[in-house]
């Protein structure tokens, strides 16, 4: 396990932790103070998760000093996860929405046609404004990505290349911890959001993620990369 100051959430090295004594002392603040939760947080640890076909990770690698010229110390690099959101029902609606929406040229087509009253042409636009909502929540299911960055300062939350509501970005030194939060979808379904706790404050990172083991995985490699100790008793069902 790696021991983490709470003062300034630096890693401190081996040399200046005393097992026997479940005590620590931070070399970039000074702060003496017992890791003893954290070595029972530890010991109750997650399991590795395998990294999931939809899921690809870039950079984090450890920067060495000459590498990185004016820093005194190793420290990670910036990293980058990102999740494909391909979803075969993507495809069905798709399919669904292009005849809906064919449907429905074919009905003002005939309807223009004959010289219908306007009325007959206001009728349906609630259902012109369903199959474009459909049309594109299905393309958004098959290109769309979700890329999330973290770096020394920022953890920011991208959705792309069509546009999606939730993107995010947040102070690292905010963080606390990561959990994963189980929803239910309907009678039988069931999503998951990666959440942070910021500042005493839960929210959500990513929502609807459709399986646990990406939203895990996602966490894993996230708290992997700020030094942060898995606290699984955090993970919750809603």
């Amino acid at each position: 396990m790696h021991v983490v100051c709470p003062r300034c959430a630096a890693k401190v090295p081996a040399r200046a932790v005393s097992v026997e004594r479940a005590l620590a002392k931070c070399e970039s603040c000074d702060a003496v103070f017992s890791f003893e939760a954290q070595r029972r947080r530890n010991a109750h640890a997650r399991e590795r998760v395998a990294c999931p076909a939809s899921i690809t990770v870039e950079g984090g690698a450890l920067v060495a000093p000459g590498d990185a010229g004016y820093r005194v110390a190793a420290s990670r690099g910036p990293l980058r996860v990102t999740r494909r959101w391909f979803s075969g029902l993507g495809i069905f609606f798709l399919v669904f929405s292009t005849i809906w929406n064919t449907i429905l040229v074919l009905w003002y087509a005939a309807s223009i046609a004959s010289g219908a009253p306007w009325i007959m042409l206001a009728f349906p636009l609630l259902h012109v404004a369903v199959g474009l909502t459909l049309t594109y929540w299905s393309i958004a299911m098959l290109v769309n990505r979700t890329v999330v960055r973290v770096d020394d300062r920022t953890l920011a939350v991208e959705h792309g290349p069509l546009w999606w509501p939730g993107e995010r970005t947040i102070d690292v030194a905010r963080i606390t911890q990561l959990l994963v939060r189980s929803r239910r979808a309907g009678r039988n379904g069931m999503h998951y959001a990666l959440a942070a706790e910021v500042d005493g404050t839960v929210i959500d990172l990513l929502s609807r993620v459709p399986t646990k083991a990406e939203a895990l995985y996602l966490e894993q490699t996230i708290e992997d990369h700020l030094s942060i100790i898995d606290d699984p008793s955090r993970n919750t069902n809603r």
